[in-house]
């Protein structure tokens, strides 16, 4: 909707002041987000990377995101 940016931004801001070691943001709402932190434009190209990029299994890995984008099929690379 009309603050699709803003809410976007909203959030890459607060991954930064909360210091979180990696973030990666899913989906065309983040292009234009100002943000050090990894883009994917939808959910295969993050898929493709977690499948190369093995995290670590210690890791903790909050999932956020619209209902339709699907993302508890991440958890299926684990």
């Amino acid at each position: 909707g009309e603050t699709a940016r803003t809410e976007h931004q909203y959030i890459a801001d607060l991954a930064i002041e909360l210091n979180l070691e990696k973030v990666f943001l899913i989906g065309e709402n983040f292009n234009t987000v100002k943000t050090p932190f990894m883009k994917f434009k939808d959910f295969d190209s993050m898929a493709a990377y977690l499948a190369k990029e093995k995290l670590p299994l210690s890791s903790n890995i909050l999932i956020k995101g619209s209902r339709g984008m699907a993302l508890e099929r991440l958890l299926d690379l684990f």
